[in-house]
C-alpha cells in the first residue's frame, strides 16, 4: 500500500474526520488508514449528481442531445444551455469514476490486510499446535523407552 493519501482539507475537522487529519500527506501504510479514506471519499461522492453512481449518469445521451440540436438548427442559447449541461454531466462522471475507483483501491487494500491479519493468527495458532504436537511426539517417545524397558 504505497499509495499516498489525498490531502484532507481542513473541513475534515468540521467533518469529524480527526483521523485524517493526523495522516494528511502521509502515505496510506495500513489497512486501518485506507478504510478511514475510503469512507472519507464515499462520503464526498454521495454528495457528487445527487447520489448518483458513475454508471447512472447519461453524459453520452447530454451530449446527443447537443448533435440533434445543432442539427435540428437550434438557438446558440439552446445549444450552449445544453452544452453547459453535457459538460457538467461529463465532470460529475469524470469524478465519480475517479472517487470510486480510488475508493475501490482503498478497500481491497483494507480487505487484504484484514486477511493478512487473519492469516498471521492463523499462522502463531498453527505453530501453537505445532509446539503441543512436538511436546506430545517427545512425550510419546520418552514413554516408549520406559515401558520397552
Amino acid at each position: 500500500m504505497s499509495r499516498t493519501a489525498p490531502e484532507p482539507r481542513p473541513r475534515c475537522r468540521e467533518e469529524g474526520r480527526d483521523d485524517l487529519v493526523a495522516h494528511a500527506g502521509q502515505q496510506v501504510t495500513t489497512g486501518t488508514e485506507a478504510e478511514a479514506y475510503a469512507s472519507y471519499i464515499g462520503g464526498h461522492l454521495e454528495g457528487i449528481a445527487d447520489g448518483k453512481t458513475y454508471a447512472e449518469i447519461d453524459d453520452r445521451g447530454a451530449a446527443q442531445a447537443v448533435v440533434d440540436a445543432r442539427e435540428s438548427g437550434a438557438s446558440e442559447a439552446e445549444i450552449a444551455d445544453l452544452q453547459a449541461t453535457a459538460d457538467e454531466l461529463k465532470a460529475q462522471r469524470d469524478s465519480l469514476f475517479r472517487g470510486e475507483t480510488l475508493r475501490g483501491l482503498l478497500l481491497s487494500s483494507y480487505a487484504w490486510s484484514t486477511i493478512g491479519r487473519i492469516a498471521a493468527i492463523a499462522a502463531w495458532v498453527a505453530f501453537a499446535g505445532a509446539a503441543v504436537m512436538a511436546g506430545l511426539v517427545a512425550a510419546g517417545l520418552v514413554h516408549l523407552r520406559r515401558t520397552n524397558a
